[in-house]
């Protein structure tokens, strides 16, 4: 079953099944593209929107490093997951 949060302004899809998720993308809250990671090598670490002509914040989500942004996709999917194992659906 489809399974979609936002979560401080991205939005997390994925599979959840059985109390299972299975991870999808990581998108914009406006137009639900794939937000992509970009990391300029005089600047933070961003979620960036690929449309351009749709209104979407561009940044979407800005990180003081790579590594922080990582960290921070892993606990938004971390904390779908735990959403997904209390689903009542899952069982």
């Amino acid at each position: 079953m489809l399974f979609e949060r936002v979560l401080a302004g991205v939005v997390f899809v994925g599979d959840c099944e059985n109390g299972r998720l299975t991870r999808g993308k990581v998108c914009c809250p406006n137009c639900k593209r794939e937000l992509e990671q970009q990391v300029p090598a005089d600047n933070d670490a961003q979620l960036i929107c690929p449309q351009q002509d749709r209104g979407c914040v561009r940044p979407t989500k800005t990180f003081g490093c790579q590594e922080d942004m990582v960290a921070w996709i892993e606990q938004g999917w971390d904390a779908m997951a735990w959403v997904c194992k209390q689903s009542p659906n899952s069982a």
